[in-house]
């Protein structure tokens, strides 16, 4: 697996705020994601990108402790900050629960995460070594870009680029 920083320029978004279990959050996301390309038809507007899934709340420390039960259990117990959205090409209004937002000007570790959602904790671990050995600080969210589209494509076949922000 390749693991690398790149640099990203600042983003305008519309996205919506979710907190959900762990073994849903595929239900919600593609929910939110379905709200928000209806929003964008009705404004006559086209994302600029693929849909994305920002997790807040990430302790990494505990995360490169926690054993498999641990993350199995956690999967009933604990529930997800989310934030989902599209990038679009400028500010845009949104409307109720979507609102205009931005994905951050900075440096990320980047990865690309081939096969089902519920594998990407291994790649999630290869970021988190990977970082802890070239002694980078990393910010408790990740940002993760569906690249295809998971409604139609195999679990087997998704690909997800997780981007991890660093402190500066």
């Amino acid at each position: 697996m390749e693991i690398e920083i790149i640099t990203r320029e600042m983003v305008h978004t519309l996205e919506m705020r979710a907190e959900t279990p762990a073994w849903s959050a595929a239900t919600a996301i593609a929910g939110i994601c379905t709200r928000i390309s209806e929003y964008l038809q009705e404004q006559k507007e086209e994302p600029t990108g693929v849909p994305f899934v920002i997790f807040t709340e990430i302790d990494w420390k505990r995360a490169a402790s926690d054993g498999k039960l641990a993350s199995f259990i956690k999967m009933f117990t604990n529930k997800w900050k989310l934030i989902v959205g599209f990038p679009v090409k400028s500010q845009m209004q949104g409307s109720g629960e979507i609102v205009q937002g931005t994905i951050a000007k900075g440096r990320y570790i980047k990865a690309l995460h081939c096969g089902p959602h519920q594998k990407s904790g291994d790649t999630y671990k290869a970021i988190l070594a990977w970082a802890i050995e070239n002694k980078l600080n990393m910010k408790n969210e990740s940002v993760e870009f569906l690249l295809n589209d998971q409604r139609t494509a195999k679990p087997q076949d998704f690909r997800t680029e997780i981007l991890v922000p660093l402190v500066d």
